[in-house]
């Protein structure tokens, strides 16, 4: 993790708090979870790199926002998140999630990201066109460099045996 406060990398601890402007950064067969109790529930994968982002000045309603920048994570939002906002950032898309369980992937070498939904709904949009899609339980859209977001479509099997390992948070 790197902390904004210290200025430096230091190890992740269980228990230990993530604050606006943190990097998180995973190695080979590392992973990490991240909990806002009765909130959401995030797994970011091996070889990926996450910047939790601060609320703009105007906000009034909380947020919490993600930026991926490359890589993979999972989610999942509890039953009190009712209400509440997450927004999943990549270097091509955001992604409003609203009570749903759901993968995410950023690949910045080829400058694509995908995003998949388990349950509920996720709206996807491009930063550069701000095209949006909605996307629902088991369906995924893709993000190439500028354009606008894929017509949803069905999850292959493959793509669900990646995906459900969000049950896993869920318990």
């Amino acid at each position: 993790v790197f902390s904004s406060e210290r200025s430096a990398w230091v190890p992740a601890e269980r228990g230990a708090l993530i604050s606006a402007r943190d990097k998180i950064r995973t190695g080979a067969k590392g992973e990490i979870d991240i909990r806002v109790p009765d909130q959401v529930r995030i797994r970011i994968k091996e070889n990926s790199e996450v910047v939790v982002t601060q609320p703009k000045f105007y906000e009034r309603t909380l947020r919490y926002r993600l930026h991926l920048l490359r890589g993979n994570l999972l989610g999942t939002t509890e039953k009190d998140f009712q209400g509440q906002k997450l927004e999943i950032s990549t270097p091509v898309l955001v992604a409003a999630v609203r009570g749903t369980s759901f993968h995410i992937e950023a690949n910045p070498e080829t400058n694509e990201s995908a995003v998949r939904v388990l349950q509920g709904t996720v709206t996807v949009q491009s930063i550069r066109t701000r095209k949006s899609v909605l996307v629902r339980a088991l369906e995924k859209t893709e993000v190439k460099g500028g354009a606008d977001p894929l017509k949803p479509v069905r999850v292959n099997r493959q793509e669900w045996n990646r995906m459900k390992e969000a049950y896993e948070l869920i318990q």
